[in-house]
């Protein structure tokens, strides 16, 4: 099985672990029971079903998760398992803006809504390079080491080679992680107080579900 593979299981693996926590949540806060839910999941998904798994069928629709989505993946089934948040609420949200911003931009251009392609600048990245290296400095002075190790990881991942693409933003960001950080702002930022305005009261929430935006 090559580094690619494993890597592409793993995200899918990773969603559905998120969402049997996120089910098991709205009944029961127990971590046992989270830990339970988790396996049973993980069991699910990898079971044969006409010779495919779900997990396998998954990644032939979602194919790579970024490695900055993964990352994130890990940090939140840990947190919602119990564990100590290894980063504060607000980088979380720094995050989230960060890869909104990035996403609104490169994803028109990159599906030809302007006369460059952003893509095609991931086989020969030395100014993406030297962007992420900027802001790598500019997270550690301000001590957002969240951000600060999603690059370093998406880094560590492109020079390693473990998509077998040689294209960093494969790495660096994928559809399914701007989807989640554009819904992240919006909910953040007025969406639920349009849904509290049309008399939807959520229960209040945690600092974890906060910083998640569930």
């Amino acid at each position: 099985m090559t580094p690619a593979t494993v890597f592409g299981l793993a995200g899918v693996t990773l969603l559905l672990a998120h969402a049997a926590i996120l089910v098991v949540s709205r009944l029961q806060s127990q971590r046992t029971s989270k830990f339970l839910a988790v396996g049973l999941a993980v069991l699910i998904g990898y079971l044969p079903v006409h010779g495919t798994s779900l997990v396998e069928y998954g990644w032939s629709l979602i194919g790579h998760l970024s490695v900055t989505t993964l990352l994130l993946l890990v940090h939140g089934l840990l947190q919602r398992t119990g564990f100590p948040a290894p980063h504060e609420p607000a980088q979380f949200a720094g995050l989230m803006r960060l890869v909104a911003c990035v996403s609104v931009l490169f994803y028109p251009f990159a599906l030809g809504f302007a006369p460059i392609d952003p893509y095609a600048w991931g086989y020969h990245p030395f100014w993406i390079l030297l962007g992420m290296f900027g802001i790598f400095l500019f997270a550690m002075f301000r001590q957002r080491t969240l951000i600060a190790n999603v690059l370093t990881a998406a880094a560590l991942g492109w020079l390693l080679d473990l998509y077998g693409s040689e294209n960093l933003w494969d790495y660096l960001l994928d559809p399914l992680l701007a989807f989640y950080a554009l819904g992240y702002l919006g909910w953040n930022h007025g969406g639920r107080r349009l849904w509290q305005s049309h008399g939807w009261n959520p229960a209040p929430q945690s600092e974890e579900a906060a910083q998640h935006g569930s």
